[in-house]
């Protein structure tokens, strides 16, 4: 039986590594998208609102669209090795019942719940791709303003 807990306990830190890597590549996205569209911004900022500009702001529109998609799909993949990570768990207490895995983690839940009841309201994958759709949004804007003025 510990050597199936082994073998468990392995596939569920793998789930845990995968979880992670996609939680550095999302950040990665981001990152790659806020500092093109801070040059294109730069550029606008240099160039004004003009129409010769219009691509740049059409450019920052689909950079937005581009790192929501993104952002939303690590976040299902992400999902998917969390809840993989917990099957293993799962059948790591069925192997071991007096390990009570699952009541001491779900009692460590509701006290941290108790310390962030309002924070825990906001699930961390919308505030990433806010940061996309706000930068979709101002390329959207801009465009509007350009062709307006």
């Amino acid at each position: 039986m510990a050597d199936e807990t082994d073998v468990l306990l392995s596939f569920c830190e793998e789930e845990w590594i995968q979880a992670r890597q996609i939680e550095n590549q999302r950040a990665a996205i981001t990152n790659i998208v806020l500092v093109v569209a801070s040059a294109i911004l730069g550029l606008l900022s240099q160039k004004g609102l003009v129409i010769a500009m219009l691509p740049a702001t059409a450019f920052l529109f689909v950079l937005g669209v581009y790192g929501a998609l993104t952002s939303q799909k690590y976040y299902e993949r992400h999902a998917f090795h969390i809840e993989r990570a917990r099957a293993w768990r799962n059948r790591i207490e069925e192997l071991l019942p007096g390990s009570q895995i699952n009541s001491v983690r779900e009692a460590a839940n509701k006290r941290h719940s108790k310390k962030f009841k309002r924070l825990e309201r906001i699930h961390l994958h919308t505030l990433w791709l806010f940061l996309h759709v706000a930068v979709a949004l101002l390329g959207i804007v801009l465009s509007v303003v350009i062709l307006l003025a």
